[in-house]
């Protein structure tokens, strides 16, 4: 079966005009870069004061939200690092090391990013309290049936 020469001509232009509309650079709608950091900054303020009132909580949830704003690969990177080390040091408290722990090393990636290096030696301090904590209960669970 032969397949015809205008077929073949119609199916090159048409392959041709698919590429070269694919190809076209297509505006992105930009996020205006500081849309989200008045309610970062309002969402971390008021979890720092239910952390201060001991409602660890609601604190918790302030954070969290806060963090669900923040995109660290483009902006606000000092903001995601903070609320996640705030949301590690209440689980933290809360004799919740795994999840701390869990929840600090999502900050990694971004320390260098921070412009304030005070969220870097946070992370590490906190880190290394809740590695303390976990070589304490280790010690504790492997001696408590040796009496």
């Amino acid at each position: 079966m032969k397949i015809s020469h205008s077929i073949k001509i119609s199916f090159l232009f048409l392959t041709m005009l698919f590429v070269i509309a694919s190809c076209e650079n297509k505006k992105q709608n930009a996020i205006p870069k500081n849309k989200n950091k008045a309610e970062i900054k309002e969402l971390l303020k008021t979890g720092d004061f239910y952390y201060e009132s001991g409602k660890s909580d609601s604190a918790v949830f302030y954070y969290t939200k806060a963090n669900l704003l923040c995109n660290p690969k483009r902006e606000y990177t000092d903001d995601y690092v903070r609320s996640l080390t705030s949301i590690a040091d209440v689980q933290q408290r809360c004799g919740n090391f795994y999840e701390a722990e869990t929840t600090l090393t999502k900050t990694f990636p971004y320390l260098e990013k921070t412009s304030m290096p005070k969220f870097t030696i946070n992370v590490y301090s906190l880190m290394g309290i809740i590695t303390l904590e976990l070589q304490i209960m280790k010690k504790r669970f492997f001696t408590s049936g040796k009496r």
